[in-house]
């Protein structure tokens, strides 16, 4: 069983990791957006599609940490 203060440490460990993702997330929209904007050609097309796909995956990240680190707070309020 993992005592208070590790699980405190995990709840910290995972909201960092949530922030991290959720700053990867947005710069990779903003960094998606310029590119799009930049013209229409197919390179372009397809550098926005990857990165709205690694934004779609950063966003997901920061969900799960997010919801792990509630389950966990739960827990240590239960304790």
């Amino acid at each position: 069983m993992m005592m208070t203060s590790e699980v405190e440490r995990l709840i910290f460990a995972l909201d960092e990791l949530a922030r991290e993702a959720d700053s990867f997330a947005r710069e990779s929209w903003d960094l998606s957006r310029d590119i799009g904007g930049l013209s229409g050609s197919m390179t372009d097309i397809s550098s926005t599609i990857s990165l709205e796909t690694s934004h779609r995956a950063a966003r997901n990240a920061h969900e799960q940490a997010i919801a792990i680190a509630r389950a966990a707070r739960s827990y240590t309020d239960r304790l």
